[in-house]
């Protein structure tokens, strides 16, 4: 899925797949910087030591900033898990449960999910796409990937990530937990 950075076609066609809410225009998205922010993002959580395999949990409603929030989390061999924002505490914990590392989209998302933050036994570190007072911002921990980038890490990892691997997962209420091989989200994405 990575690769669709290097097509800007096809790299508009991801993001019209993830952000499918509001129309996107080529103005609103430029390839370098949908490419480097997602990077950096994948230095600071190879930084933070996220293993491959591992998921990490995003919590938003269709929005361009999960586009190359996906991207650094797949580049690095990690899956990203992706909710709705209203769900029920049980179904979040349920998804969750193994999740070090967790994406919020705003305050309100945030406030919801400080009632079970104890309950996740493994969270690590949360992520807040819209500035959160006393949690880190998603624009600051891809700063932290910025320091610390180790591109060999990156292309090491990146290596290892096949089309038979998953790349994603998608929970949207009542449809379940769908599981996206990167083959199959790589031709959902081209024949959109």
């Amino acid at each position: 899925m990575f690769d669709l950075l290097d097509d800007r076609e096809l790299m508009m066609r991801y993001v019209r797949f993830i952000d499918h809410k509001a129309p996107v225009t080529r103005r609103e998205v430029k390839r370098e910087h949908l490419r480097r922010r997602s990077e950096w993002l994948s230095y600071a959580l190879l930084h933070r030591q996220v293993r491959r395999g591992e998921g990490v949990g995003i919590v938003c409603d269709a929005r361009v900033e999960c586009a190359y929030i996906n991207l650094g989390i797949m580049q690095i061999g990690a899956t990203p898990i992706l909710l709705d924002t209203n769900l029920t505490a049980e179904q979040y914990l349920s998804l969750l449960g193994d999740v070090r590392v967790l994406v919020v989209e705003n305050r309100e998302v945030y406030q919801h999910f400080r009632l079970i933050f104890a309950q996740l036994q493994h969270l690590r570190l949360v992520l807040c796409i819209e500035p959160v007072e006393g949690e880190l911002s998603v624009a600051d921990f891809i700063e932290e990937g910025r320091l610390f980038a180790d591109e060999e890490a990156l292309l090491r990892r990146k290596n290892l990530v096949t089309t038979d691997d998953v790349c994603m997962y998608e929970y949207r209420g009542g449809v379940g937990y769908m599981p996206w091989l990167h083959r199959n989200l790589i031709e959902r994405v081209v024949c959109s």
